[in-house]
């Protein structure tokens, strides 16, 4: 892949489970924001992973449809054989993380959306999973 545009101007978080040398030329920024969380009371529940990483795969799963290189030789479960390839091979990742195992808040999206204008994203994709753990 080419080096990152010049315009981005966006970050690798390094936090929990998650460091910046994960990012690279395809995956160029990675967030989260917990701070609708951190306005609620404490009810005992648990954030695992406070960083960008995700602990379910769906993150993962959302980002290689889109931008997956092609792949030979797959099966899924063998039922289905062959090679795959996202829908936009050559785009770039930026990761913002706003939802954990206990949902979603207004805020976190809207600082997601917030961040990825001011990091010039061109195409901004939401994907989310509600009931299940982060």
């Amino acid at each position: 892949m080419p080096p990152v545009p010049t315009g981005w101007k966006g970050q690798c978080q390094s936090e929990e489970a998650f460091n910046t040398s994960t990012c690279n030329r395809k995956i160029i920024g990675a967030r989260y924001d917990i701070s609708g969380y951190a306005t609620k009371e404490d009810d005992g529940k648990k954030v695992l992973f406070k960083s960008p990483r995700d602990s379910t795969g769906h993150g993962n799963h959302t980002t290689s449809t889109v931008v997956e290189h092609y792949i030979s030789n797959m099966n899924y479960k063998a039922l289905a054989f062959g090679g795959a390839r996202g829908g936009a091979p050559m785009a770039r990742i930026a990761a913002y993380k706003t939802c954990w195992s206990f949902g979603c808040y207004d805020i976190n999206l809207l600082v997601a959306f917030d961040d990825a204008i001011k990091n010039r994203v061109h195409v901004i994709s939401l994907s989310l999973i509600l009931d299940a753990p982060q």
